[in-house]
């Protein structure tokens, strides 16, 4: 539930809604597995749990609770947001040292053309009729 949790929220929506009954379809694990995935990250402090109740004029009480789930404390995603800025930072720093480092300074060597070829394959083939 970390993982889903952290893969749906982010700074322009903090926390996500999720019915546990569509677990299942939406990220292959069973309802029940979900709920215990949110007690355990309940039970160490890493999840807040909003009920948001809801008019819903077909059921039986008029109403409906809505439950909206975000991450807190290094999972949360303010503190996210400000690892990744970081890590961007990091990574354009390494791009920019990396492209404009230090030039190496040993040159390549000219390469040298076939000087004498011929004159060898000359001599290679009258080696080869016994000369």
């Amino acid at each position: 539930m970390l993982l889903i949790i952290a893969k749906e929220t982010n700074p322009k929506s903090p926390e996500m809604r999720m019915r546990l009954s569509d677990a299942r379809d939406w990220y292959g694990i069973s309802p029940k597995t979900a709920q215990n995935g949110l007690n355990n990250l309940r039970d160490l402090g890493l999840v807040h749990e909003r009920k948001q109740r809801v008019k819903a004029p077909l059921s039986p009480t008029g109403s409906t609770t809505h439950f909206w789930y975000s991450l807190t404390g290094s999972y949360g995603t303010e503190a996210r947001s400000a690892l990744q800025s970081r890590a961007n930072k990091a990574r354009k720093r390494r791009d920019a040292a990396a492209t404009h480092g230090p030039k190496s300074k040993q040159l390549a060597k000219p390469m040298k053309g076939n000087r004498g070829g011929k004159k060898k394959r000359a001599n290679a083939g009258a080696r080869a009729e016994g000369r």
